[in-house]
C-alpha cells in the first residue's frame, strides 16, 4: 500500500508527523510527502531588474530549504515507510486532488479552524476530502478557533 500525506511545512510538524507514522505503520504502508505551497509570483512585476533578480534568487532558496526540511521528515521514518518527497508551486488542494490516482489513500491534516477563521482561511483538507476519488484519512493538527 502507498499513501500521500499532504504537509504543510509552516505547521508544527512534529505532532503530525507522529500521526502519520502510526497510520502508516497501521496500514503497512509507504508514505509519499507532498508539499504544495500556493504562491502568486509576483517577479514579473517588478520592473527593477536587481530587485527582480534578489526575488527570484530568494525565493529559489526558500524551495531549497523547503525541499531540504522534507526530505528530512521522509528520512526520519521508519525505514520501511519511506517513499518519496514531493514539493509543488501550485494550489495545495488541487496539486493533492491530480496526484491522488496512484495512491490507496491520502492522508491530511486539519486545524479544526470554525467560524470566521475557518471562512476566511478555508480548509485546505476539506476541499480535498471532497475533489479526491480515494479514501481521505483527516488527521486533526490542532484547535485553532
Amino acid at each position: 500500500m502507498r499513501v500521500l500525506v499532504a504537509i504543510d511545512l509552516r505547521d508544527e510538524i512534529a505532532p503530525f508527523m507522529t500521526q502519520v507514522t502510526t497510520w502508516a505503520q497501521r496500514l503497512n504502508a509507504k508514505v509519499d510527502l507532498i508539499y504544495a505551497e500556493g504562491y502568486i509570483d509576483a517577479t514579473a512585476l517588478i520592473r527593477d531588474p536587481h530587485v527582480r533578480a534578489l526575488m527570484v534568487a530568494e525565493a529559489e532558496h526558500l524551495r531549497k530549504q523547503d525541499l531540504k526540511q522534507l526530505q528530512g521528515l521522509v528520512d526520519a521514518l521508519p525505514e520501511e515507510l519511506r517513499g518519496d518527497a514531493h514539493l509543488v508551486a501550485a494550489n495545495p488542494a488541487q496539486t493533492v486532488i491530480e496526484r491522488a490516482t496512484p495512491y490507496d489513500a491520502v492522508l491530511v491534516g486539519t486545524h479544526g479552524r470554525t467560524g470566521l477563521a475557518h471562512f476566511w482561511l478555508g480548509s485546505q483538507a476539506e476541499r480535498i476530502v471532497r475533489g479526491c476519488s480515494k479514501p481521505v484519512i483527516v488527521l486533526r493538527t490542532g484547535t485553532t478557533k
